[in-house]
């Protein structure tokens, strides 16, 4: 039997903490969780498996994370105030993935929005960049979904039409 590491009693005593218990006095919460878990009295007296329990009923009780908490804000270094937003650049790659589904082609859809941005705009963005969409403003952005979503519904009419036909 291993005795409990000192890395362990500061995870114990962190968890605690975290959790808002007590943790001094005559019948603190920590201490009375560790006898209910263990039967021991004294943190220092647990073993190494003893405290995983320990640690691990600790875990249960946290509280989890916050799923539908928003992301945070874009880095602005990456997306400077006034340029394309990073929902109309989402919007834009899933306007151009629904084009290449109704309207297959052997040219990839980075390609495919290039030369769609720079028919409709009349600049072509570096897809190879990390923000390939940096030099377009919120305008440009706007005008290159709207001429997506036109794109989109010739791409749909045209699939409709070719499946009449089979």
């Amino acid at each position: 039997m291993t005795t409990i590491s000192a890395s362990q009693i500061s995870r114990i005593y962190a968890a605690a903490r975290d959790l808002g218990m007590s943790t001094k006095g005559e019948s603190d919460d920590l201490h009375t969780l560790v006898y209910a878990v263990t039967g021991k009295d004294s943190i220092r007296q647990l073993t190494a498996a003893e405290a995983r329990e320990v640690i691990r009923e600790l875990d249960k009780r946290s509280v989890p994370a916050d799923t539908h908490r928003r992301r945070p804000a874009p880095n602005p270094s990456v997306y400077p105030p006034g340029q394309m937003t990073p929902s109309q650049i989402n919007k834009c790659w899933r306007l151009i993935y629904s084009v290449c589904a109704s309207d297959p082609s052997d040219v990839p859809p980075a390609d495919r929005l290039a030369g769609a941005a720079e028919r409709f705009i009349g600049q072509r963005p570096n897809m190879m960049a990390k923000n390939p969409f940096r030099f377009f403003t919120q305008e440009q952005g706007s005008k290159l979904i709207e001429s997506l979503k036109r794109l989109e519904y010739s791409a749909e009419v045209k699939k409709l039409k070719r499946d009449r036909k089979e």
